[in-house]
């Protein structure tokens, strides 16, 4: 029996895309579906924040409850969208253009107190719980190598953070993510960014290469701008603590990295 839902923000970009080539189902969650069409991969859901390859819907769905079979087709037609018994309604309201986040701003010693909590946040988190979840010796290893790029944050340790941990985007990328969020709200560019995209696409995987580009291109989901503008505009930590709490480890890797990102001139290879 199908059954009908509200789609509440969908890009124009992605909607061309499907209307044009259709999309296939690409993984099936509790919470939400991935998607891939024209070598993207487009997140559908409930509990996430808007973004260029997000689909954002109105009520909560457990997909796994639903008839909806990995690679099969996936359309839009008379304004919806069509995935297995599923059929989600596109006003045209809903659909939105995204441009990149451009805004630059200033370290202030507000900011350090901020990622001086963050960071002790941060440290428990990992001690109770990721620790406690994961191979110790899987994390051991992993943390040496995000540790060795915090040390030296150069090329060669950048790309041995490329899908390197646990976690559906693995965990060295989502340090990688923060971290150029980071210096891109600093107004910082890194030399080496464009060695290691190209680089991105082979050693990890496409949902997670996607996180990577999109962020270089200043391509923010909502919640990385509301949390920046909380912390350098609000001089508060709320976001910063929802993005912390997103998947396992994604969160507090992509807020790790941010913190590291955002101490000016720490990075020798960085320029204005």
């Amino acid at each position: 029996m199908e059954k009908t839902y509200d789609i509440k923000s969908i890009s124009l970009d992605v909607y061309r895309l499907i209307v044009e080539f259709g999309a296939t189902i690409f993984g099936i969650h509790k919470h939400s579906i991935h998607l891939g069409v024209s070598n993207k991969i487009i997140t559908i859901g409930y509990h996430m924040s808007k973004g260029i390859h997000h689909i954002k819907i109105k009520q909560p769905i457990d997909f796994q409850m639903h008839d909806i079979k990995p690679q099969s087709s996936v359309y839009i037609m008379d304004h919806k969208l069509i995935i297995g018994d599923l059929n989600f309604m596109i006003d045209k309201d809903v659909i939105e253009t995204y441009k990149p986040y451009n805004l630059k701003y200033k370290k202030t010693d507000d900011v350090d107190i901020l990622s001086n909590q963050l960071t002790k946040m941060i440290d428990q988190i990992i001690f109770d719980h990721v620790l406690m979840t994961y191979n110790y010796n899987i994390m051991k290893q992993t943390f040496y190598y995000v540790n060795q790029f915090f040390k030296d944050q150069t090329l060669i340790h950048a790309i041995s953070l490329l899908g390197l941990g646990p976690g559906l985007t693995p965990y060295g990328d989502d340090v990688l993510v923060g971290y150029i969020l980071g210096k891109n709200s600093i107004g910082k560019k890194i030399e080496w960014m464009k060695d290691l995209m190209p680089l991105a696409y082979k050693k990890t995987n496409l949902l997670s290469s996607q996180n990577l580009k999109d962020t270089y291109e200043k391509m923010y989901p909502d919640i990385y701008i509301e949390m920046i503008e909380d912390i350098f505009i609000n001089k508060k930590i709320d976001h910063a603590k929802k993005l912390m709490h997103i998947g396992d480890t994604s969160g507090i890797g992509m807020l790790i990295g941010f913190l590291h990102g955002i101490k000016e001139g720490e990075h020798k290879n960085e320029r204005l």
